[in-house]
């Protein structure tokens, strides 16, 4: 048997043997792992009460924006949690006047260290409790099971609510609590009813199936008997952006605050005694000339000027030598050349005029009619005569 076969056949033995011992000591089974709610669950505390009503045969519906407030149904019932500072003035003064119609408003107390202008209206008093005995941390918030005997009869309904802080009012029809906090208020207010709660924990989609939570919401709305629709105001603080950031963006925004002060007092111009204006130089005409050039140069006026200085040129030479306009033209080249010494080309640049020109072209010509200019004014001095004194 070969050397390879006997490597082929202990690998074979090696992969069964593990195989083997895999499923001698490993097994499947099926594990429950939380993930959480999805779905209108993830976004609804509510929806699972809902539901409930509605099998209960109640209409029940979400209620998600601050117009629907204004119009809500006569003697319905609506469901109003914490977090609900977006509700201004006007909407607050509405939806008390609602309940003074008929209406039934179930209300979640907000804690005790934040404004909650809807029950200042409401006469409602909020006061810290401290609790000696430990109770179970539900949401941020210590809390205890407490037995509650709603006016409609029967046993009472246990339920888990806040003992951190009671709620009391003088105009309450009746206050329910446990050892320590009063956690439920019934308020009449017109022909309509507010219920007010510390705590609306036990009746979100994650505790409404815990102690007696679902009963305990069934009872709060059969308190007002002509309600056949329920309303939840499930997410008041969404409609607050204000309220957001400054629950969870303060850092940033008191950085960008304090970033916009330093740049702004940066830039700001500085306070202090007025300077002098400075002196205003007289500039010499020479200079007022060359800003001249620089411009109709720039401008496209260069074959202007150079025509200029060349009828100038010309005019002068006419005047020291009239003889040159009876000269016909094809000899006044050759006459230039006779008077200045010129070069052919030099004459022709004097008696033509010039098309296009760059800035060289340009500059000997300009050169060359002011030596024009200069054999004239050294002839008409030299024949100047000259004054004997005696």
């Amino acid at each position: 048997m070969s050397r390879r076969i006997l490597i082929a056949l202990l690998v074979v033995v090696l992969g069964l043997s593990a195989t083997a011992w895999f499923l001698a000591n490993f097994e499947r089974t099926t594990a429950k792992v939380r993930v959480g709610f999805q779905g209108e669950a993830r976004t609804n505390r509510y929806l699972a009460a809902q539901r409930l009503l509605q099998r209960m045969g109640i209409q029940a519906q979400a209620v998600k924006a601050l117009p629907e407030l204004r119009a809500l149904p006569p003697s319905a019932t609506l469901v109003l949690p914490q977090a609900r500072q977006a509700i201004a003035l006007w909407p607050r003064a509405e939806l008390l006047r609602w309940v003074e119609q008929g209406g039934h408003l179930i209300v979640e107390a907000e804690p005790v260290h934040e404004p909650d202008p809807l029950l200042d209206a409401l006469g409602v008093k909020r006061s810290a409790i401290e609790v000696p005995e430990p109770g179970e941390n539900v949401e941020g918030a210590v809390s205890q099971t407490v037995e509650i005997a709603l006016p409609q009869g029967g046993s009472p309904v246990t339920v888990r609510m806040v003992q951190s802080f009671s709620v009391d009012a003088e105009t309450a029809l009746a206050s329910f609590g446990g050892d320590y906090a009063t956690t439920l208020l019934l308020i009449e207010r017109g022909r309509g009813l507010v219920t007010v709660a510390n705590d609306l924990t036990g009746i979100t989609n994650r505790f409404i199936g815990e102690h007696d939570h679902a009963e305990f919401l069934w009872r709060l709305v059969q308190l007002h008997p002509e309600s056949r629709e329920v309303l939840f105001f499930h997410n008041p603080r969404a409609l607050s952006l204000a309220g957001w950031l400054r629950t969870h963006a303060w850092p940033a925004l008191s950085a960008g605050t304090a970033l916009l002060l330093l740049w702004l007092w940066r830039v700001a111009p500085r306070l202090g005694p007025a300077q002098a204006d400075p002196e205003r130089q007289r500039r010499r005409l020479l200079d007022h000339l060359r800003a001249s050039g620089r411009f109709l140069w720039s401008s496209g006026g260069g074959a202007g000027l150079l025509e200029a200085a060349r009828e100038a040129c010309l005019r002068r030479v006419t005047r020291a030598h009239p003889d040159l306009l009876a000269t016909p033209e094809a000899q006044r080249e050759a006459r230039l050349v006779q008077l200045f010494g010129l070069e052919p080309e030099q004459a022709r640049r004097l008696l033509r005029a010039p098309g296009s020109v760059r800035m060289a072209d340009f500059l000997h010509t300009i050169r060359l009619y002011q030596d024009i200019h200069e054999k004239l004014a050294r002839r008409t001095l030299s024949r100047r005569p000259t004054r004997r004194t005696g």
